[in-house]
């Protein structure tokens, strides 16, 4: 795994979600009921949706991702240093030959 601050954060948040839920089980915080739907504290249920999320994988699949962007951002670079020093030649070339002309 590459060294990445996307993946390093959504990490950190999972260990946070996995603390939360678990710090919140003894008490029977999160339960759901028929006629009035989720009842509890709405952390415990952010934090098991984002536990049941991370455990699917969705997550992990963020190197690509992250590659991909990495890829584009230095592609952007390289072409934008080409096309900026392309304009300051011709404007350089253009100035020399109006002063020696």
């Amino acid at each position: 795994m590459q060294n990445s601050l996307l993946q390093t954060t959504l990490f950190i948040t999972f260990m946070m979600s996995l603390f939360c839920a678990a710090s919140m089980l003894p008490c029977g915080r999160y339960y759901y009921e028929p006629e009035g739907g989720y009842v509890g504290n709405p952390w415990v249920k952010f934090s098991y949706q984002y536990v049941y999320v991370y455990l699917a994988w969705i997550i992990h699949h963020l190197d690509a991702l992250d590659h991909y962007i990495f890829q584009f951002s230095q592609t952007l670079v390289r072409k934008s240093n080409m096309y900026s020093l392309r304009f300051f030649r011709a404007n350089n070339t253009r100035k020399s030959n109006n002063m020696t002309a």
